[in-house]
Parts: structure tokens; sequence; C-alpha cells
């Protein structure tokens, strides 16, 4: 599936809308743009926002150590997630973000990991399932901004990364995540698109 998103503060309740939408549990009452910001505490079950469409799911969400990522787990954590597993190469920022989620009262594990390395990726997914059984829900959003050069000007290393991670990165964690699902019977995938790659 593609999805074309918004820009933020409201791309992350469109996004879990649709990634649920797509898989997780259909729904059929009109869904409010929540904002993020709120923190979980204020919230009751019944003004969350979107009524609890990850219940029961397991989620995986990288690039999850700060901005859209940090905010798409902690939504996920309040629209009723079993765990949120966040994954980042940053370990001290994805970290903080496992532990605001075990904070408002959910399911956290952090997981230090570079999406451009098969191996960590496997490892990634193999550790989910292993922790908690399957893999419900999985938003790819990891991602690297390079050096901004003009294309005459940019350098072999800069382009090899940005694209080890943009787009073999998510690449290498949709094979893993869609094994996994496809065993299991199902699931939901979300990648982030960068504007930068227009």
């Amino acid at each position: 599936m593609r999805f074309a998103l918004p820009h933020p503060p409201h791309s992350v309740p469109v996004l879990l809308r649709r990634l649920v939408a797509a898989r997780c549990r259909p729904h059929t009452r009109h869904v409010a743009a929540a904002r993020v910001a709120a923190p979980p505490c204020c919230r009751t079950r019944d003004d969350r926002g979107m009524g609890g469409l990850a219940e029961g799911k397991v989620v995986l969400v990288t690039g999850a150590a700060s901005g859209i990522g940090r905010a798409a787990a902690l939504l996920f954590h309040r629209e009723g997630a079993r765990a949120v597993v966040v994954a980042d190469i940053d370990v001290d920022l994805v970290d903080e973000t496992a532990e605001m989620v075990r904070a408002a009262g959910g399911t956290g594990l952090a997981l230090e990991v570079d999406i451009a390395d098969a191996g960590a990726v496997d490892a990634m997914v193999t550790r989910t399932v292993g922790e908690f059984g399957r893999l419900d829900c999985a938003f790819n959003n990891a991602g690297v901004a390079g050096q901004p050069a003009r294309t005459a000007d940019c350098t072999e290393e800069n382009w090899n990364f940005v694209i080890g991670v943009m787009l073999t990165g998510t690449w290498l964690c949709m094979r893993r995540e869609l094994r996994q699902m496809l065993a299991q019977g199902g699931g939901a995938i979300v990648n982030t698109a960068s504007v930068s790659s227009l």
C-alpha cells in the first residue's frame, strides 16, 4: 500500500488511522485528528482521539528516538497497543522513548538498530517476536538527511550513506517484517517517505 501523508502535527494520527484501517482492525466511526503532544495521563479511553485502534497489537517503530517516530510510538500506546517496540541507532534517545511508553503505563522495548545492516534488522524483528509472540504493525520511519549537495557536488560516500538507510534500510525492514507477517497470517506496514527524494 502507498499513502501520502500530510505534514505534522496531524501526520501521526492519519498514519495510525491508515495503518490500522489497512489491516489491524476495521473501524467505522469518524476519527478526529488527535493532538499527539497531549500527555496520555490527561486522556480517558473515550477521548484519546481514535478509540483504541491498535488494541492488543504488537507494534514496531523505527526511527523512534525523536520526532514523528517518538510521537507515533506514544500514539500507538495510547491507542491500546499491547507492546511498542522502538528502534533507532541513537540508543540513549530511543531508551527515552521506551521509558515514556512505560511511564504512561505501557510496555515499551528499546532496541539499538542500524537499519542499513541486514543482520541488525533481522535481530530486531526476531527479538520483537521472541518477546511478544508476533508483529502486527510496523512503521518504518528511520531516515537520514545526508549532506545537502547538488548532484555534481555530491560525494559517493554521501550518496551511499543516504541510499543505504533511506532505500536499502527500508527494504531490509519490509522484507523481514513481511516474512514474519506472512508466516503469522497478516499484519500492516507503513513507510515514511522523504520529501528530499523529490
